[in-house]
């Protein structure tokens, strides 16, 4: 799997004052498919203490910057691999 990191700006809106406030951790393209995924998190953990992630492809083009759940398990084996990815680079 080949992809481009890339590093665009995200803005979740929040018209709901109970909506949780999003962190963006990592943003890139898969070569394959074409399309821009982003990596975030609200800063809450699960059961185990481990930070809730969560992912979602959008279109840097568009002017209503939507955020579209994963549609396959291949484009969550994909965010997984590049999770995998920047953990490693970041152990050094």
């Amino acid at each position: 799997m080949k992809y481009i990191n890339t590093d665009y700006d995200l803005i979740i809106d929040k018209t709901d004052e109970n909506f949780p406030t999003y962190t963006v951790l990592h943003t890139f393209q898969c070569i394959e498919n074409g399309k821009h995924y982003v990596i975030l998190t609200d800063g809450s953990t699960d059961e185990a203490g481990m930070q809730n992630i969560y992912a979602a492809t959008f279109d840097p083009d568009s002017d209503e910057s939507e955020l579209i759940d994963l549609k396959t398990e291949e484009e969550i084996e994909m965010v997984n691999d590049v999770l995998d990815d920047l953990s490693k680079e970041s152990r050094g």
